[in-house]
């Protein structure tokens, strides 16, 4: 059974679980959190399917920023509600969505300025579903490299005797190949200029 951590009582406790390498640490903050974040985000007019999107990325934004050495959290509970405010704004002015409440100025109001770490956060996030997403329109063959080296962080020598290059240099550069290949990919995407300058998708 997962150990059950006084989240809002000891913000320790919360950071504990979010660097710790036991997956049931983990497991138990999502359970504690999650009823109350998704039911705050189909208050604000998310259905099942969104709020759930939207709580786990902002669990990974939590994750990711909780790796830092000097992020301090004093309640996480009100850290996963505003970014999962700020994500469902995000996707609303994505979808051009302005209804349940949530009107054209309250996007206007939205200021990332005013919580910088929260918003790189969740932005770090979807650069990276970004970057898979498009790794898996990539051949087998380049995915599979791209994932050895980047995701398992092996040696070109092992990817090469894993994958039958002749040595290591022909390994690196099947992978500048590959990275090449995917850099244009992600440059077509609209997305990526948004997320990489800061800019909106154009209307």
């Amino acid at each position: 059974m997962a150990k059950s951590f006084r989240f809002d009582d000891d913000p320790e406790h919360c950071l504990s679980a979010l660097r710790s390498e036991d997956d049931r640490s983990l497991e138990a903050l999502i359970a504690h959190f999650q009823p109350d974040i998704m039911r705050r985000l189909k208050k604000w007019g998310a259905s099942h399917a969104e709020a759930e999107d939207i709580f786990y990325i902002c669990i990974e934004a939590l994750h990711w920023a909780a790796q830092m050495p000097d992020f301090q959290l004093t309640d996480c509970r009100a850290w996963l509600r505003k970014a999962a405010w700020f994500q469902w704004l995000k996707e609303l002015r994505r979808k051009k969505r302005f209804d349940n409440g949530v009107t054209p100025e309250d996007l206007a109001v939205y200021s990332p300025e005013t919580d910088v770490l929260i918003n790189e956060a969740l932005d770090n996030v979807a650069r990276r579903s970004l970057i898979w997403e498009h790794i898996e329109r990539l051949s087998d063959r380049c995915r599979r490299l791209l994932i050895l080296a980047v995701r398992e962080e092996r040696g070109y020598d092992e990817i090469a005797r894993e994958m039958g290059y002749s040595d290591a240099d022909s390994a690196r550069q099947q992978r500048f190949k590959c990275q090449k290949r995917l850099k244009e990919l992600i440059e077509k995407d609209p997305r990526h200029r948004q997320l990489m300058f800061n800019e909106k998708v154009s209307k």
